[in-house]
């Protein structure tokens, strides 16, 4: 089948239709659409079926965040993700207020740790972005996805969303520079921390990467040296 993913933080539409407002409709009319979303051939039939739970806004949060914790497969991991994603975000970008489950960045922090999936990777990264700064519990799993993914679109994404857990994220991203085996990944650290408090041991690793072979990972470490006043003369 045909997997739906957010390869980016995109900005998303708001959906208009009506939607049920009953927990047995609400969780009735889910189990519907991922059995639709399951079993179909075509994008048309996938996208309508997730819309139609999208619809439900806030109203789907609880059950779609149990339906992920329960899932079993990588697909149906993508398919709930994506959804939750679209409605996360949908609200984040209406300003909208919605209330997230407890449970749900917790779920996301572990889940980030733990796939290798691309498609339900790209789908956590941006659910961890449009959710509330929580650094500690989505911050391991996100610097976990940018030092191991190579695709250029998928690490701008979870850059994004390291960003956005913000200031409580930094320590957690200088622990990863000292420790990094990566040059790639030490770049990627590097361009999180432009125009950041550096500390001591922050400089040396990133004057030790602008010495290195990757050309991308030397550009970040000077940027974020000369921004700061550190680099070399």
């Amino acid at each position: 089948m045909k997997h739906p993913v957010l390869a980016v933080v995109l900005a998303i539409p708001l959906v208009l239709t009506s939607a049920p407002s009953l927990a047995g409709e609400v969780e009735e009319s889910i189990e519907n659409a991922l059995k639709v979303m399951g079993h179909a051939e075509t994008d048309e039939t996938i996208e309508a079926a997730a819309w139609s739970v999208i619809a439900l806004g806030g109203k789907a949060l609880p059950n779609l965040t149990q339906r992920l914790a329960s899932a079993t497969n990588d697909e149906e991991r993508i398919q709930i993700s994506y959804i939750l994603s679209t409605i996360v975000g949908q609200a984040k970008f209406s300003h909208e207020a919605i209330e997230l489950p407890p449970a749900l960045p917790a779920l996301v922090g572990e889940l980030l740790l733990e796939s290798q999936y691309p498609q339900l990777e790209a789908n956590l990264a941006n659910l961890s972005g449009f959710i509330a700064p929580n650094a500690q519990v989505l911050g391991p799993g996100l610097l976990a996805l940018l030092e191991r993914t190579e695709d250029e679109a998928l690490r701008a994404t979870t850059s994004a969303a390291i960003s956005l857990q913000g200031k409580k994220v930094l320590p957690l991203v200088r622990f990863a520079l000292h420790n990094s085996k990566s040059d790639r990944f030490s770049g990627d650290l590097a361009w999180l921390l432009y125009d950041t408090d550096l500390t001591r041991q922050s400089i040396a690793s990133l004057r030790k990467l602008v010495k290195s072979d990757n050309e991308q990972a030397r550009r970040s470490a000077a940027r974020t040296l000369d921004r700061g006043g550190w680099r070399e003369k």
